[in-house]
């Protein structure tokens, strides 16, 4: 399942490696914000409300969480 972050990368034609040079971060840094590990960085945040996609920032933060919720449930399955 892609992030609504990807989803909009992916639309604006831009790679992962182009994404995070554009926001100032790593490529491995974008690829763990992408899945949902790491919260997105202020530089990211500033990049999105520029290009008027405020939307994302929301929806990405709303998908960490899930992700999160994920993952707790598989370790308390594993326990």
């Amino acid at each position: 399942m892609e992030s609504p972050l990807q989803e909009w990368r992916k639309s604006k034609g831009l790679t992962q490696k182009q994404l995070a040079n554009l926001a100032g971060v790593s490529n491995g840094h974008l690829s763990e914000i992408e899945n949902g590990i790491a919260a997105m960085c202020d530089k990211l945040k500033k990049l999105l409300k520029a290009t008027g996609a405020v939307d994302i920032i929301l929806e990405q933060e709303k998908f960490m969480e899930e992700q999160k919720a994920e993952l707790f449930k598989e370790v308390m399955a594993e326990s």
